[in-house]
């Protein structure tokens, strides 16, 4: 016996010890320059959340909308896609070339405490980028950078650096966007207190979570 059910993917421990840079959709990553990252982050593993795989090198594409996966799975740009591509909406069970992982909900009677660790499930926090944070951990990430996870839509009215073709976030998403974060860091320190998690911002007030560690990227890569 397994012990998991065989058509969830079983996340292996396949990082142990790396960084782990979870790339967001934040606005403050338009003009990014990626080589940059790369070259500072040299040796780190990287998940791209919904559409930054576009990008094309991140290590993984890590989506939870099975509607995301209907409009990507027609593009070019995701048939070729060279990474792993990791799936937590069950629609997407089955589906050739995806691994898909159970996922499970917050517990409403004990939501700090919902994090779960059977390497088949993982807990969705209400968007892609929270719960990326919980899947680098899972894949034994002993450093957690984040990049654009801004929590909030900017001066210009811009929700993401790329042009998102499902839907433009409402600002009053964030909200729960921050709340279901700081659960998640709540969960963290007590599942997973050897693993550090820093929010690595590209500038001032260009982000709003306040959950985890705050430094500039370049810092948060390189310490």
């Amino acid at each position: 016996m397994s012990g998991y059910p065989v058509k969830y993917w079983p996340c292996p421990k396949m990082w142990i010890g790396s960084t782990v840079v979870v790339i967001g959709g934040g606005p403050s990553l338009q003009g990014m320059d990626w080589n940059d990252v790369r070259r500072v982050g040299a040796g780190a593993r990287y998940i791209a959340c919904n559409d930054a795989y576009q990008l094309g090198w991140p290590d993984m594409c890590f989506f939870g909308d099975a509607a995301w996966y209907d409009i990507h799975s027609n593009l070019k740009a995701f048939e070729d896609y060279p990474g792993l591509k990791v799936s937590a909406a069950f629609e997407c069970l089955g589906l050739e070339g995806l691994l898909t992982m159970e996922r499970w909900p917050l517990n409403p009677a004990q939501p700090v405490d919902s994090l779960r660790t059977e390497p088949y499930r993982i807990t969705w926090y209400g968007n892609t980028g929270t719960t990326a944070i919980a899947l680098a951990a899972k894949l034994g990430a002993r450093k957690i950078v984040l990049l654009g996870f801004d929590m909030m839509v900017n001066q210009m009215g811009l929700s993401n650096w790329y042009n998102n073709l499902k839907n433009k976030p409402k600002p009053s998403i964030y909200t729960k966007f921050l709340l279901n974060t700081g659960l998640l860091a709540i969960g963290m320190s007590r599942v997973y207190p050897e693993v550090e998690v820093i929010n690595g911002v590209v500038g001032e007030k260009s982000s709003k979570l306040g959950a985890f560690e705050t430094m500039g990227w370049k810092e948060a890569l390189r310490a």
